[in-house]
């Protein structure tokens, strides 16, 4: 078996490297190579069966290694860009903000989040959070969102009651996003109980929804230890429509919008002259939809005047 997972790997190595992808966000890439595979799935079957690669395994054999093997080289590219987001969060001083005695295992929550990302739509999810913090969107937006003291900062800073330096801010609400995939998590809500719930799954039965808050508590704390509700409930509930949930969390729907706007992020465009910037033209573009999509439409406009006036 040593042999064959070697061979797949080269073979995905060889799709890894492919020109037409090598630049593309690790979402689209590993997208990419799925949708090769389907595409081009009787070619790929003749090939797999050849000598050189796998006559002794089925397709279906063949098919469920390269997929394992994926997933691996996923995981494997993300661990350097985990490291980093680790040492920069994972700080007592934030932290203990919430909880005096609150402390997060910087390694223990990195296998937490690596074992989140064996789920591929989590990990769909994962890769983008990861995208938003590399791209450092909070630290850009935030200190010129909060000096024109209007509706981020009132609903952010006041609302939320935040009263630590307000330069950790951003660093904050970066912790909170990697908690935002786990709204699709599967997880016991229950003690006593094997039955498996996720908060998207309970998030139409407003009490089952909150037994299922609760039980989520008592997962995350079973594997990190104790965690304030202040850290992990506004990532989870930033799937919530701010339509529906007019009383969710400003820190929610600020992540709501920027994720989805690192979604869309792609490097490679330029403004053409004379156009709108790609920030400000994606803030102008959602706040004509923001009720379609869920979000918070004054959010937008303060975001788009921000992207407005710094050429972004």
């Amino acid at each position: 078996m040593e042999n064959e997972k070697r061979k797949m790997k080269a073979f995905l190595d060889k799709l890894w490297q492919n020109p037409a992808i090598l630049k593309a966000s690790m979402g689209k890439k590993e997208n990419q190579i799925l949708s090769f595979l389907r595409e081009n799935q009787a070619q790929l079957q003749k090939v797999f069966a050849s000598s050189d690669y796998f006559p002794n395994m089925s397709w279906n054999e063949a098919v469920a290694l390269l997929l394992n093997e994926l997933v691996e080289k996923v995981l494997e590219s993300i661990s350097p860009k985990l490291d980093r987001i680790k040492q920069n969060l994972l700080q007592p001083a934030l932290l203990q903000q919430f909880d005096s005695t609150a402390d997060i295992d910087s390694d223990v929550f990195k296998k937490f989040l690596v074992s989140m990302m064996k789920n591929k739509p989590v990990r769909d999810q994962y890769i983008i959070v990861f995208e938003m913090i590399s791209l450092e969107y909070f630290e850009r937006y935030l200190p010129f969102a909060f000096e024109k003291r209007k509706t981020i900062f009132t609903e952010v800073i006041r609302r939320e009651r935040l009263d630590f330096n307000i330069n950790l801010v951003p660093k904050y609400i970066n912790l909170i996003a990697l908690f935002r995939p786990l709204y699709f998590h599967k997880f016991p809500y229950k003690k006593g109980l094997d039955q498996h719930i996720s908060l998207n799954d309970a998030q139409k039965d407003k009490k089952l929804y909150e037994q299922a808050i609760n039980g989520m508590k008592d997962y995350l704390e079973e594997e990190l230890g104790p965690l304030p509700e202040k850290i992990f409930r506004p990532g989870c509930e930033s799937f919530l429509s701010a339509t529906d949930n007019p009383d969710i969390s400003g820190i929610s729907r600020l992540i709501n919008i920027m994720a989805n706007r690192c979604m869309d992020f792609d490097p490679s465009v330029k403004a053409d002259r004379g156009a709108e910037s790609p920030d400000k033209s994606w803030f102008n573009i959602n706040r004509r939809n923001a009720k379609n999509f869920g979000y918070d439409v004054r959010f937008l406009e303060e975001l788009y005047q921000v992207a407005g006036d710094k050429g972004w």
